[in-house]
């Protein structure tokens, strides 16, 4: 997500644990937060979060490739879906 900075000109905060997640999406102004789908769910249900999913992509993260990664008979698994979501409609 590097680069998002450079395309949207929008300052990031790197959110590192669910707590500063929960602070940041219950702020009164609209924001935007990019993360793995596992994630909404349970802060949804565990924080009462309204979040509202503006799209989905699948991601590959190619720095956490292992060799069992390249020899897996389910690639797939390696895939993760990631999120954009507002806390506003």
């Amino acid at each position: 997500m590097r680069n998002l900075v450079f395309y949207t000109g929008v300052k990031q905060n790197d959110l590192v644990d669910e707590e500063e997640a929960v602070e940041f999406l219950r702020q009164p102004r609209r924001v935007l937060c990019v993360m793995p789908l596992d994630l909404v769910d349970g802060l949804r249900k565990n924080h009462n979060l309204p979040l509202h999913q503006l799209a989905s992509v699948v991601y590959f993260n190619p720095s956490a490739v292992r060799l069992k990664t390249l020899f897996s008979t389910q690639p797939q698994s390696e895939l993760e879906t990631v999120v954009l979501v507002t806390n506003q409609p």
